[in-house]
């Protein structure tokens, strides 16, 4: 069975288990994070009704911390770098300073920030 690693910053290694996810049902098994790993969010979404669901969706998810909310790009180059997050939730569409341009400025201030852009039709 092939493996699939993540290193983290200090070097140690989260195991991803394809078995765990696509093998039969009969061999699945759930895959149990370490109590100590928790995953920091910051969010940048302009649709306040979106924002505040994924606030939530974040917040009540195990392993999971939502760091930092943003209405705007403008607002993300502010606080992301105070807050430090490991992932950024990015809405593509968003006014002034587009989800795509945040995204590059970011990765210029963080090479190793991993950026999810979403949208919503």
């Amino acid at each position: 069975m092939r493996k699939l690693y993540k290193a983290n910053d200090d070097r140690t290694k989260l195991l991803f288990s394809p078995v765990a996810l696509w093998g039969p049902l009969s061999q699945r098994k759930s895959i149990r994070w370490p109590s100590t790993v928790v995953i920091s969010v910051a969010i940048v979404e302009d649709d306040l009704e979106a924002r505040r669901n994924l606030e939530l969706l974040i917040s009540e998810a195990p392993g999971i911390r939502c760091v930092c909310v943003c209405a705007s790009g403008e607002e993300a180059l502010r606080l992301i770098p105070q807050a430090k997050p490991e992932v950024v939730l990015m809405d593509l569409h968003l006014p002034e300073l587009s989800g795509i341009e945040c995204t590059a400025k970011l990765k210029q201030l963080f090479p190793t920030l991993q950026v999810i852009i979403i949208t919503m039709y």
